[in-house]
């Protein structure tokens, strides 16, 4: 067993650090609040988001460049990207409201994901998804202007939360993906008020997942959530 979650274990015991992020105080957040610091003894009354935290922060990188800097080389996130880029693909904010039939078209794309069936919501047409200044949207479109993938993120504090992100299963192999996470967090880079990108956790062993978020920029954090 301890072989099967030595990923796991070695984050939990070496993170990359261990900081506390502020969430404020709105609805949201405390809703995240009060979920993060949740406590079952199926866990050992451990907090549900404490170890191994797929954290980026920002606060490292001044702009744009000094990110994608970091992040490039051979087979990287910034390669993948110029590369997309290249191909027609871009990025920009959108009303998902204004899309609801292109954002039913990737949930449905495929049956699985990360060789785990995909959850029966996503079998589910939403009419009307919450759009504000807490709860924004990134997609990534094709040359022809087609809606191909898409990231949901709560802001909640100092902190961005990367509620949901899919792709159609279709455009996946030009690494779509990359073009639109590094967008993203290009786009709060340049916000004085965030200072944390949260992309879940870093799971139980090393996936594709996995891979995926290191090459974006995200490490296993120790992270205390407060108000």
């Amino acid at each position: 067993m301890l072989v099967k979650y030595k990923f796991v274990v070695n984050n939990i015991l070496s993170p990359e650090g261990k900081v506390s992020i502020h969430l404020g105080n709105s609805e949201v957040s405390n809703s995240l609040l009060s979920y993060f610091n949740s406590r079952s003894w199926k866990r050992g009354f451990i907090k549900l988001k404490k170890f191994n935290i797929s954290l980026l922060p920002i606060t490292d990188f001044l702009k744009e460049e000094e990110y994608l800097s970091s992040v490039n080389g051979k087979n990287s996130a910034a390669y993948f990207s110029r590369r997309c880029t290249k191909m027609g693909y871009t990025v920009r904010s959108f009303n998902p409201n204004n899309q609801i039939e292109e954002i039913f078209t990737i949930n449905t794309s495929s049956t699985e994901r990360q060789g785990r069936v995909m959850d029966k919501n996503y079998q589910i047409k939403v009419n009307e998804w919450p759009t504000d200044e807490e709860n924004q949207w990134f997609g990534i479109f094709s040359e022809e202007g087609k809606l191909v993938a898409y990231v949901w993120t709560y802001i909640a504090g100092e902190m961005v939360l990367i509620n949901r992100i899919l792709g159609h299963a279709d455009f996946l192999k030009d690494n779509i993906m990359y073009l639109l996470m590094t967008k993203v967090v290009a786009a709060f880079v340049q916000s004085d008020e965030i200072n944390y990108l949260m992309y879940d956790t870093f799971g139980k062993v090393e996936n594709g997942l996995v891979l995926f978020k290191k090459r974006i920029g995200f490490k296993p954090y120790t992270v205390n959530f407060e108000r």
